[in-house]
């Protein structure tokens, strides 16, 4: 009656959840040994080292979710405590990827403030310099106040194509980045939930099972 309500597995499915098992052990230490060089030497404190770093993961983000998509399905037959436990962990990496996207978002603003900032400071002194020159009467003597009025139009368009530059730099971070962040948290949560869900699945059968054999 036991070998009826749980079937051995079929010698296909057993090489198929060990090939899942090996890949996707593959592609976690792959995505591992990446994050570890990438974020060495580690600076978390810094926006910018915040930044690149999650750039990175969100980057290869997809060979996370395959590697762990793999082993869970390796263990969704007979073991139940490896499958929940890496159930729970992909709730965790799950949500710990959303909430860097929201990281991802304050450290991009953040630093494009700042750049725009630089720029118009820069800008400022540029100005500064050039206003001076005009008034300088030997300067002014040689060159024309058309000169300097194309100069000062110069420095204001340079000023606003770099601001509008950085602007869209920080959009790209944004979508790209954060998306790619938020969506695979998504993902990984998914797979997470359906673990669970897997895991409670055959606790319930295989108490349905001992109960017969009682």
């Amino acid at each position: 009656m036991a070998n009826l309500s749980n079937p051995l597995p079929k010698p296909y499915d057993v090489l198929s959840q060990r090939l899942a098992l090996t890949i996707g052990c593959l592609c976690l230490i792959g995505f591992l040994i990446d994050i570890l060089v990438i974020g060495f030497p580690p600076n978390p404190l810094a926006p910018q080292w915040r930044l690149n770093f999650l750039q990175q993961v969100a980057e290869r983000s997809l060979l996370l979710l395959i590697g762990t998509v793999l082993l869970i399905y390796s263990q969704l037959e007979n073991r139940l405590q490896s499958l929940k436990t890496l159930s729970i962990a992909c709730l965790a990496i799950g949500l710990l990827l959303g909430l860097s996207s929201l990281l991802v978002i304050q450290d991009t603003l953040t630093l494009q403030e700042q750049a725009i900032a630089t720029i118009n400071t820069q800008a400022a002194e540029l100005r500064n310099r050039i206003e001076q020159g005009q008034e300088d009467a030997a300067l002014s003597q040689q060159i024309s106040p058309e000169a300097f009025s194309e100069a000062l139009q110069t420095v204001d368009s340079q000023a606003a194509s770099l601001i509008q530059e950085t602007q869209t730099g920080a959009m790209k971070t944004l979508i790209s980045s954060a998306g790619n962040l938020l969506l695979m948290g998504v993902g990984l949560l998914s797979i997470g939930r359906l673990g669970l869900l897997q895991s409670l699945s055959l606790s319930q059968k295989r108490r349905f099972s001992l109960r017969q054999v009682g």
